[in-house]
């Protein structure tokens, strides 16, 4: 393995954890329990990355693991978001808003996010070996998904009436 890769693997634990930390320290300052559940929620899936970079990094070091990437994005956050959404379904129902403070955490948490993504975009691009591209690659598409899921909760306690009727949109179109 390259020096490159492995800074840029040593970098990408880094910031996931930083980004963990982050939204950890932040169940305990938001003010709603919905806030709290989408943080920690975002706070396992970081985890999950982790434990997918760290596999990656020991399966290139040649250690005797099984780390099948494939494997690995055929469980995307998007099922992930998506059952976490149908078990809160209620939850959103019955929240009106959150409080300045959940809004201003989820701006932080957008603006961390998009730094993921451009880490990732980066290594992507620059990376050699076509496994580590892959493996970006795929991180990036996680950030998107990490970000998307985070936008629209904010627009959801920014515009909770709007929210429901952009959501709701499909069924009135067919």
């Amino acid at each position: 393995m390259t020096d490159a890769l492995h800074t840029a693997i040593e970098n990408a634990i880094d910031a996931e954890i930083r980004i963990r930390d982050f939204y950890l320290s932040a169940v305990g300052k938001v003010e709603s329990d919905l806030s709290r559940d989408v943080l920690k929620f975002l706070a396992a899936q970081e985890m999950r990355h982790i434990a997918d970079i760290q596999d990656f990094h020991k399966s290139i070091d040649g250690a005797l693991i099984q780390f099948n990437l494939d494997e690995r994005i055929a469980v995307v956050t998007r099922d992930k978001a998506r059952e976490f959404f149908g078990q809160h379904r209620k939850d959103f129902e019955a929240t009106v808003d959150a409080s300045p403070h959940d809004v201003e955490i989820y701006r932080l948490a957008l603006a961390m996010e998009k730094n993921g993504y451009t880490f990732y975009h980066t290594q992507a691009q620059a990376a050699v070996d076509e496994r580590a591209r892959r493996l970006f690659s795929f991180l990036e598409a996680e950030e998107i998904e990490h970000y998307e899921l985070i936008e629209n909760i904010s627009a959801f306690f920014l515009d909770p009436v709007g929210w429901n009727t952009k959501e709701e949109k499909w069924f009135f179109e067919g």
